[in-house]
């Protein structure tokens, strides 16, 4: 039988952020940008996207925005 596995995409970008700073003037729930990615292993399927690590708790993703959740 195939194996299935799943690959990581590649290449992941938020888009609307051109630097690696969020706006400190930004309102909380406002979008620091669309998260982008490629996805050579899974062409057409959809991408999902979560958080590993924010100790502060700044940040959330609702589908493909990365939002801010807390003052920064």
């Amino acid at each position: 039988s195939e194996a299935n596995f799943a690959f990581a995409p590649t290449d992941l970008f938020i888009d609307g952020n051109d630097s690696d700073a969020v706006d400190e003037n930004l309102a909380i729930g406002g979008a620091v940008g669309k998260l982008t990615a490629t996805d050579d292993h899974d062409t057409g399927e959809a991408l999902t996207y979560k958080i590993d690590s924010d100790p502060s708790g700044l940040f959330e993703i609702k589908n493909d925005q990365l939002l801010l959740k807390g003052a920064l």
